[in-house]
């Protein structure tokens, strides 16, 4: 996270998204293989890629996946039951969506990028989850 670089993100084959503050765990994972992330973000089906943390917007965490969604969250407000579900959640793409990345000047623009060809442009601002700013065919084929 660019605000905090203890914290990190990553994504599962179990389709959440673990967020781990790597200053309160060991620098050598335990012998038994066991996984404990401090934060479990849920909304996703499926597994996927993309993940971007918001440079303006401390804690606001995107993520695409193979189940064509894009989930938002602010893990801000962190539960005490260390799990938490998506403030947002994005259904366009017709595919993978493949990557997602915040808008390096415009705190409340992303784009995503999906195996359905499409390169679209989302506003923050705008009231629907279904309805990008912008869509655009961006390349031919996966």
């Amino acid at each position: 996270m660019p605000h905090n670089n203890f914290i990190i993100a990553t994504k599962t084959i179990s389709a959440e998204v673990y967020v781990f503050d790597y200053s309160k765990h060991p620098s050598k994972p335990p012998l038994d293989g066991s996984c404990n992330p401090d934060l479990r973000l849920r909304g996703h089906n499926t597994e996927g890629y993309g993940l971007s943390w918001s440079t303006f917007k401390q804690g606001h965490l995107l993520s695409g996946s193979d189940d064509a969604q894009i989930c938002l969250w602010d893990i801000n407000g962190t539960p005490k039951n260390k799990s938490l579900d998506a403030m947002q959640i994005f259904k366009v793409h017709e595919g993978v969506v493949e990557d997602v990345a915040w808008h390096l000047r415009h705190e409340y623009l992303f784009g995503s990028v999906g195996d359905d060809q499409y390169l679209l442009i989302w506003d923050l601002r705008t009231p629907s989850v279904t309805k990008p700013v912008q869509s655009c065919i961006a390349h031919s084929s996966e």
